[in-house]
Parts: structure tokens; C-alpha cells; sequence
């Protein structure tokens, strides 16, 4: 997908710069330190309802098939 690997050029280009300026690094992790425990908070919460949906969709996925070849194995 083309925004994951735009999201993944974003975020190489940004660890290259932290890692040539300090000044950037350290202005950087001054602004983000009190932002941290609810940028962390909302990743795990937006990981479980994905790990939810995932689930969900796995079982529902597996249902059909069952019942795929349960009509497969009633009309044979």
C-alpha cells in the first residue's frame, strides 16, 4: 500500500535527521516527552480494536469456510 511506504520514507528521512542534528533530537524529545503517555495510550488502543478486527474477521473468514465445505460435503 502506497501510504504505508510513504508513512515508512517519512519516517526514515526524519531518524536520518535526528541522527545528523542534535539540536533537532533534543528539541524534538523536549516538545514530545509530555506528549508520549497519550501518543502511547492511543497506539495501544488503536491495537486492540485492530487486534479485535482482526479476530473477528479470521473467525468469520474460517466460518465460511466450514460452511463451504459442509454445502460441498451435503450436495456430494
Amino acid at each position: 500500500m502506497n501510504v504505508y511506504s510513504d508513512l515508512l520514507k517519512f519516517y526514515l528521512k526524519t531518524v536520518v535527521l535526528f541522527k545528523e542534528s542534535k539540536f533537532v533530537l533534543h528539541m524534538a524529545m523536549s516538545l514530545l516527552k509530555p506528549e508520549l503517555p497519550k501518543i502511547i495510550d492511543s497506539f495501544n488502543d488503536h491495537s486492540k480494536v485492530l487486534s479485535r478486527l482482526l479476530e473477528a474477521e479470521t473467525f468469520a473468514s474460517v466460518q465460511e469456510v466450514k460452511n463451504e465445505q459442509a454445502d460441498t460435503l451435503s450436495k456430494g
